[in-house]
């Protein structure tokens, strides 16, 4: 990839920061930036989209934050970003708790009902 094509002041910072070594994931970071700006073009590109904006999620909040703000992000706006993220993953853990929790009861009465119908039909529990 021709890294001078590189769109935004994050990627240009996080390959500054990259060795030789990892610069595959200055590609996946140019990929991102160009999915992103230009959209998804085909089928094959919106799956590798859906497995990549989770796989980098970091990085793809990162980069939409810059574009939509229009101007380089400060460590500051990183750090929001982090905090952000962590916010949705803590309460998407939550949701699935509670969801979780309630699937257990739904279970749990519907097993009551079930043992209360036997009885009533003459059956032992």
């Amino acid at each position: 990839m021709d890294f001078r094509k590189i769109r935004t002041d994050f990627v240009r910072r996080k390959l500054k920061e990259t060795p030789w070594e990892n610069r595959g994931y200055i590609n996946v970071l140019m990929l991102l930036e160009n999915a992103i700006i230009d959209g998804v073009k085909s089928y094959i590109h919106g799956m590798w989209w859906f497995h990549m904006k989770e796989a980098y999620e970091f990085e793809v909040a990162a980069i939409k934050r810059e574009l939509a703000l229009g101007r380089p992000l400060t460590d500051n706006d990183l750090d929001e970003i982090k905090a952000e993220l962590k916010h949705e993953k803590d309460l998407k853990l939550w949701k699935n708790r509670q969801e979780s929790m309630q699937a257990e009861e739904d279970a749990r009465r519907r097993m009551e009902a079930e043992q209360e119908a036997w009885r009533e039909m003459g059956g032992r529990v």
